[in-house]
């Protein structure tokens, strides 16, 4: 078992799949978890670069800026919770600037951007 250089926190997100223990250490004993097998699936976060398709603010309460460049093709965008669920569907046109407004519960979310029905970005923000 090789340790992974800074991850000391309550909380890590590996990188890449494979096999995963903790490793505790308090007043001189260690103890190490069973191995958790973590596999990444899905989209890639960020398919576009960017530039492309920006939105702010990231951490917000009803609402999202979209920022798309003109030669990026959007159609609609899916917001999506943490556990999956579609939250809400919204056909978007091209402009350079649209507001976003929702009324959604306290998490983290993704917004997926999608023409002709493939996704073409992935991007995460927080509703407070």
């Amino acid at each position: 078992m090789t340790p992974i250089p800074n991850a000391t926190s309550l909380f890590f997100e590996p990188a890449n799949s494979g096999n995963y223990a903790a490793e505790v250490t308090k007043d001189g004993c260690t103890i190490v978890s069973d191995c958790f097998n973590f596999t990444i699936v899905g989209i890639n976060e960020s398919l576009n670069t960017e530039e492309d398709i920006q939105i702010y603010p990231t951490i917000t309460h009803n609402y999202l800026q979209i920022n798309i460049d003109p030669s990026v093709q959007v159609k609609s965008i899916e917001l999506i919770d943490a556990a999956g669920q579609i939250e809400m569907t919204e056909n978007i046109d091209n402009s350079l600037n649209n507001k976003l407004e929702f009324d959604l519960s306290q998490g983290i979310y993704f917004i997926l951007f999608k023409a002709n029905d493939k996704i073409i970005d992935q991007q995460r923000f927080i509703v407070q």
